[in-house]
């Protein structure tokens, strides 16, 4: 089967890449208040996708739980920051759809899903890992072109809606991330973030 689905994709992938939370992502600048919040919500939504995903044994190691909730003790401890609590809407709602993905067994859709936020993670997050607070762990891949070249053989063109709504679901946990930060702009410091040199991520070499 035919894999475009960057080319599919496109439109909910830079929707989600022109919002103001992705921005400050890649700012240099992010609060580690904010990347937290971040971060607990990416170690729920990972967690769950990767409990019922499945890929051959060999490419397990693309799977980033572990290395993100690394990250977070690391900038909870780093920053003295109180732990988060409550779960995001988004992250919620993000859990619900898994489950019900797989109890349907819906290996490919799941597998979408796999390939929007670690590739992301393996191509766009070599970028933010130079921007974010914390050693950025979750970014760190062993034999990273291998594993990327792994997953791509196992999709496909038929992932398109899925693929999108993995997108859809990643920008209205930005917008909630960033509702959150100017609500209460008092709560957040950057003053330990030192600016980088920005470029633009990409989900290819």
């Amino acid at each position: 089967m035919s894999n475009n689905l960057k080319a599919l994709t496109k439109e909910h992938h830079d929707n989600a890449e022109r919002t103001e939370f992705a921005d400050m992502l890649l700012s240099g600048n992010i609060p580690p208040r904010l990347y937290q919040q971040y971060l607990h919500a990416q170690l729920a939504n990972y967690s769950v996708l990767e409990s019922v995903v499945e890929v051959p044994m060999e490419l397990e190691a693309i799977f980033r739980s572990s290395q993100i909730e690394e990250d977070l003790v690391e900038l909870e401890t780093t920053y003295d920051l109180e732990e988060i609590e409550e779960p995001l809407r988004s992250v919620v709602e993000y859990e619900k759809h898994i489950n019900v993905l797989a109890e349907k067994e819906h290996v490919d859709g799941l597998l979408a899903h796999l390939y929007v936020r670690h590739f992301g993670d393996a191509h766009g997050g070599q970028i933010i890992k130079r921007n974010i607070p914390g050693s950025g762990q979750m970014y760190e891949f062993e034999d990273r072109k291998a594993l990327i070249q792994g997953v791509r053989e196992l999709l496909h063109d038929g992932m398109e809606e899925e693929a999108k709504h993995c997108f859809e679901f990643a920008e209205r946990m930005f917008h909630e991330l960033i509702e959150m930060y100017h609500e209460n702009p008092e709560d957040y410091d950057s003053s330990d973030i030192i600016l980088s040199e920005l470029s633009t991520p990409d989900y290819d070499e």
